[in-house]
Order: structure tokens, then sequence, then C-alpha cells
């Protein structure tokens, strides 16, 4: 799925990539509206989250160009609204095909619940999405190792990404595992999850360029921890976000 961003501002736009990012858009950003007009029809978003504050003109031919083509249900329009935001101009969003209005504080916890129930109601988007499949990101505590079946060698590498059901990993040195084959079953391999480190059995699934690893045996507990951390993906890409932003303040 593609997330249009129409925000000039820097740390609006970062904060809204990061929470959106990891429910599994695409994100493609413009600071100038101009463009984002331009390229609407080949970019065909699934959402566009547009500044209000950033562009308090500009939005209002962008929704009526996507309202031509594309309905309510087939591609959400997202206004974030600053201070200058009154009640014509919510009469006006309401009256273009705007799907709704928030917020642009993002760093309110309600105003990302109300953004996710948007998405929720048009597009389908649950909790299960963003529990999927991580990539790791600077922010992650993520590592995995296992000792070799048969030679006993300690095997390190790379998790290249992460699901309830297993990782594709990246070994450092794949000669090491260059000899696995499918079906092999490694035992108590060690997941760090965070702080927790894990105990768990994996099958491999296959041996390319990455290695694909099932996750055969895990308790509830464990894999409460897991599925609560990648849950929490969109949380913790917010905190990185605003920190950064804060940084550069």
């Amino acid at each position: 799925m593609i997330a249009m961003l129409i925000i000039e501002t820097d740390r609006l736009g970062e904060l809204t990539a990061a929470y959106l990012r990891p429910l599994g858009f695409e994100i493609i950003r413009y600071t100038n509206p101009l463009k984002a007009l331009d390229n609407l029809d080949e970019i065909v978003p699934d959402v566009t989250v547009c500044s209000a504050e950033d562009f308090p003109r500009h939005w209002k031919p962008i929704i009526q160009v996507l309202r031509e083509k594309r309905t309510k249900d087939d591609a959400v329009f997202i206004l974030l609204k600053g201070p200058s935001f009154n009640f014509d101009e919510a009469a006006k969003a309401m009256y273009l095909g705007v799907n709704g209005v928030i917020r642009e504080d993002l760093n309110d916890p309600k105003e990302r619940e109300r953004l996710q129930k948007l998405l929720a109601r048009y597009i389908g988007f649950d909790d299960q999405r963003v529990s999927s499949r991580l990539v790791p990101g600077t922010g992650d505590r993520l590592a995995f190792m296992f000792s070799h079946p048969t030679n006993s060698r300690l095997v390190t590498g790379k998790i290249e990404d992460i699901s309830p059901k297993g990782i594709n990993f990246m070994p450092d040195n794949d000669s090491t595992t260059a000899d696995l084959e499918p079906g092999t079953i490694l035992r108590d391999c060690s997941l760090r999850v965070g702080e927790p480190i894990l105990s768990v059995d994996c099958s491999v699934i296959r041996n390319g360029r990455l290695l694909a690893l099932r996750f055969e045996s895990m308790n509830d507990t464990d894999r409460g921890v897991l599925e609560g951390y990648l849950k929490d993906v969109p949380e913790r890409e917010l905190k990185a976000a605003m920190k950064r932003a804060g940084e550069s303040d």
C-alpha cells in the first residue's frame, strides 16, 4: 500500500511516516503540493495525508481532483489540522469528500488512535497488520544465534525480518550454514527481543542468500513477548522520531 504525505514541516512529516510505515505503507512524501497534484494519477495512493496548516489553500484542489476519479472508499484522504483550521474549513472538508480531520499533534495517543480508526474504517486496517512482519530498524534490539546441529559451532548474523512465525536470517559467514538442509531442526536457539532473551527451536525452511527459519517451539509467555514487541513497533518508531525531532530543535 502507498501513503502519500503532503507535508512541508519536517518534524510532522517524519512523525506521520514513522506511524504509517510499520503498518505496511510505502511512504512517498511531497513538500511541494503542486508536484503532489501532478503525480497523483501516477502514484495512485491508497492513503493521502495532507497538512492543512502547511497548505491551507492547496489541499482543496488536491481533494477535488482526487474525488473526480476515486471515491472515499477507494482513496482515503486525511487532513492534519493546526490551530488556524476553523469551522468553515471543516465544513469545506466534509463537502469535498475528506475522510477525516485530526489534529496534527501525533504525539498525542488519542490522535494516533483516531488515525488508526480512520484506517480501520476505510481500508480494513487491523492490529494484526502491525505484528505481521518487522524489518528491524536502528531503534530495535533484536538478535539471533544458534549452535550448528552437527559441529556445535556458534552461528551469528543479522535478522533481516521477523514475524510471530519465524525469521529471515543473514549469517555473518554463510559457509557455516551452507550444509543446513530444509527440514533441519535447530535446538535451543537464542532470540533477543528487546531486553528478554528467548530460547526457541527452529526448523530450516529455505537456505539460500538468507536462512529462512520457522519457530517450532515457543511457550505462550515467550510468544506473548515477541508479539507484544512487534505490535509496539509504531510506538517505538514515534518515540525515536520525536527524539530526533527534539534533538534537531
